[in-house]
This record gives structure tokens, C-alpha cells and sequence, in this order.
């Protein structure tokens, strides 16, 4: 049977095991991504030290109808660790800390689709504004922004993304059976590109090898440059004060699809602005998200209750306050040698 991974590009064929299984899937099947958040900050006022913090967490997904999934994710697990930067945050030793207001939560939510990728989401009026632009930022991973066309693979378009409409630079590149995507992947599924998409990509995967969209976004060309940063996990905060924005400096996507596997990263760096003004360092989050399973759904699709469409783009908590204090986060920061000349090095 096929499973559609996503509308309009993707989907896995299942090969059971045995017959009796056929009666598992009356309900369709259910996808697991796994999902990997990583943070660094670096501390302009005291030196050399590094700030880390890693969210993982698995977002569930089924098909609601031929342009739609419906989603929702479980309860992560958080770790923070402090080093010098002669390591770097995948090498620290980290420890698990509590959330108290977690940013995820099952509640679910739609994800729909066109041609080009997510058009919208469908989610409850009673959302709090902050967890909807975490889950933004995260089901952004599984948005192409553009349709594959034939005999292009290197080409520049402006892209609907979590970060508003942004110029960007994309390339789609095809690679032999070194597959990156796969080491941690269930192998009960295939995947086929749909009919509608270029042949010559289709081949590709028959012939066992992937294929690489890669997108380099160009800040200068992004009318919302402010982005979603994830920040570090607090409580004591009311709703209007819950998580961090940074000023984009480079930002880029790289999603790969093998016959066995798909994954989608996106890292973003930049200049981070804090609710209390706080002269915080250079900023990096990335994002990642791959497919681990697909298993039988137990049971129909659940109801949104009282729901309300919006747009992919995040900053639904980005008000008046918040671009005050980046402004002024900006002018602390112009003023700084140390970070002036952290910038000049990324330039």
C-alpha cells in the first residue's frame, strides 16, 4: 500500500509482511519524524563560554486527505550544557532538565499543502502564540517551497517559509548510494517520488541513489529578518514573554530524499534579542527532522476543536515590545568590539 509522506512530492510504499497485516492499516498509516533542535550561544561578557541546549522530541503525522496531514507531537526531552568554545555543543555533557510549560504538547494540528509546499496550517483558536511559532518553525522542515521543474537545478526564487517570503539561492542535486538519511530508519518502506514530478528524479531513487534540495537564503533579500529562536527552556514567564528572536544572518536548508529515507535541517545564525535586553553573543539553531517509521494509525484522525487556519509564517508573538527591545539589541551590539568582530569572521 502507498502512504503519502508529503502532498503533491513524496510518498512510501509499504511492503507487510504478511496478508493478515493488510488488515492493520484499515486506518492508513502513521509517520514518525524525529525531531532534534540545537542550540549555541556564545557570551560576548564572559569570554570564551558557550551556551548549549538540545530538544528532542517525535512529531506523529497521518494523512488527512490528498492535501492535508494531520499532526501532533510528544513530550521532549531538554538537556543544557556550559563549555568553552575550544569543544563545540555536540561534544559537551549535557543533563536533562523539567519543563514546566513545555513548548510541545499532543494537542494536534494540520499541516496543508499545494504545489509549492505548506500553504497553511489548521490549529485551535486557543493556541498560545509562542507554541505556535515553535510548531512553525519545526514542520517548516517538511516544506520544499518550490516545484521541481525539468532540466533546472540551480536557480533562485523567492520562497513562502516560516520566515516570511525570502529570496533564495536552490539547487537540487542527485548523488550515488551514499545515503545520510537512513542509519536510524525503520526499513518496512520505500519511497517514490509522484507522477507529477520530473522522470529523471524518479529514476534516481529506482536506481538507489538520492536526491538533495538545497536552499541558501539571502538575509539582505528577507523582509523579515527576524526569526524564531527557540532560546533556553524557563518557567515564570507569562505568555507575552516566552521565547527569543534573533536577526538573521545566514540561514540555510538541506533536505534529502534516498529510496529508504527522508530528512530535512535547517541551521540559522544570528543576533539574538532577549525579553530583559540582555547582551547575549552570536546565536545558532538547527533544526533537524527525519522520517523514522511508518506504522498502522490505530484509529481515525482526531478533531481540532474550534479551529482556525493561519499562515506558515511565525512571529504571531512578535509585537510592538519585542521589535523595540531588538532594536535596541541591535544598537548594543553595533557598539560592541567583541561582537563586531565575530561579524566580520562570519562575513
Amino acid at each position: 500500500m502507498l502512504v503519502t509522506i508529503l502532498p503533491f512530492l513524496l510518498t512510501a510504499r509499504l511492503t507487510p509482511e504478511h496478508p493478515q497485516e493488510k488488515y492493520h492499516w484499515q486506518y492508513g498509516g502513521e509517520m514518525t519524524f524525529n525531531v532534534l533542535v540545537d542550540l549555541s550561544r556564545s557570551d560576548i561578557d564572559r569570554g570564551r563560554r558557550i551556551y548549549c541546549s538540545t530538544i528532542s522530541n517525535e512529531l506523529k503525522c497521518r494523512v488527512k486527505d490528498t492535501e492535508a496531514l494531520s499532526c501532533y507531537f510528544l513530550d521532549p526531552v531538554v538537556t543544557l550544557s556550559t563549555i568553552n568554545n575550544n569543544s563545540t555543543c555536540e561534544w559537551s555533557r549535557n543533563h536533562r532538565i523539567a519543563i514546566n510549560d513545555c513548548p510541545f504538547d499532543r494537542e494536534p494540528f494540520e499541516i496543508r499543502y499545494d504545489s509549492r509546499g505548506i500553504e497553511n496550517l489548521v490549529v485551535s483558536r486557543t493556541i498560545p502564540r509562542w507554541k505556535l511559532d515553535v510548531t512553525k518553525a519545526v514542520v517548516s522542515q517538511l516544506h520544499v517551497g518550490f516545484e521541481f521543474k525539468e532540466g533546472q537545478s540551480k536557480f533562485k526564487t523567492i520562497e513562502n517559509f516560516n520566515f516570511g517570503h525570502c529570496e533564495l539561492d536552490s539547487k537540487v542535486l542527485v548523488s550515488g548510494k551514499h545515503h545520510e538519511n537512513e542509519e536510524h530508519v525503520e526499513k518496512n518502506f520505500e519511497m517514490i517520488l509522484l507522477d507529477s514530478n520530473e522522470l529523471r528524479y524518479r529514476d534516481i531513487l529506482d536506481q538507489d541513489g538520492q536526491i538533495i534540495i538545497e536552499k541558501i537564503r539571502q538575509p539582505k533579500n528577507c523582509p523579515r529578518r527576524p526569526i524564531y529562536f527557540f532560546g533556553f527552556p524557563t518557567s515564570r514567564r507569562d505568555d507575552t514573554e516566552k521565547g527569543t528572536f534573533m536577526e538573521m544572518i545566514s540561514s540555510k536548508t538541506r533536505m534529502v530524499i534516498s529510496k529508504r529515507g527522508f530528512s530535512s535541517e535547517t541551521i540559522s545564525e544570528g543576533v539574538p534579542i532577549t525579553m530583559n535586553g540582555s547582551n547575549v553573543g552570536l546565536s545558532r539553531q538547527r533544526i533537524i527532522l527525519f522520517l523514522k517509521s511508518v506504522n498502522p494509525a490505530r484509529n481515525l484522525p482526531p478533531t481540532i476543536p474550534n479551529p482556525a487556519s493561519t499562515s506558515i509564517h511565525t512571529y504571531s508573538s512578535f509585537d510592538h515590545y519585542t521589535k523595540r527591545m531588538l532594536r535596541r539589541s541591535i544598537r548594543l551590539f553595533e557598539n560592541n568590539d567583541k561582537f563586531k568582530s565575530i561579524l566580520r569572521l562570519k562575513k
